[in-house]
């Protein structure tokens, strides 16, 4: 097959425009790379694999599930997650300053990951243990961040500050 040279200079610029544009979750893990996840649903868990505890995440970002080390993954919050802080979160600053806030339930904003929490790990479901319980003790974050959870409005039992024990 002969190829004229604009041809054939057009067709490498084709292949290199698709390859750079190759970014997101399979790129990144081919490389060897953490996955940066933008938005999306996630959930935080225990897992059990090989007699081993840790903490993993389950993306369902993509579509597919897919359970995650936490090494492996850089969530990257847009400005579409800024908020004021309410009067009642003077924990994270003064009422009412501008805060990055995660939500735990799903929200239409594009660019805000939204995260829960999830003991459905294939690993706990197969040892059919009867409760689990998680405690979220002195996060650690980055100097810019402060870390908490809440069930508060959501309809569940619990808030900040206090441990519960699913019956």
């Amino acid at each position: 097959m002969k190829l004229r040279p604009a041809a054939a200079l057009v067709a490498v610029f084709a292949v290199l425009g698709f390859l750079s544009c190759l970014t997101g979750t399979a790129a990144a893990e081919e490389a060897g790379q953490p996955v940066e996840i933008r938005d999306g649903h996630l959930d935080l868990g225990p897992a059990l694999a090989g007699g081993r505890w840790s903490i993993r995440l389950k993306d369902d970002s993509s579509g597919t599930a897919r359970w995650r080390d936490l090494d492996d993954v850089v969530l990257r919050v847009s400005d579409a997650a800024k908020s004021g802080v309410p009067a009642s979160y003077g924990f994270l600053g003064t009422a009412g300053s501008t805060v990055y806030l995660v939500p735990q339930t799903q929200t239409q904003a594009p660019g805000v990951v939204w995260i829960g929490w999830n003991t459905q790990h294939p690993g706990l479901l197969a040892a059919l243990l009867e409760s689990i319980p998680l405690f979220l003790q002195e996060p650690k974050a980055r100097a810019c961040c402060k870390c908490s959870s809440t069930t508060e409005g959501s309809g569940l039992p619990g808030g900040l500050g206090q441990r519960r024990v699913a019956s």
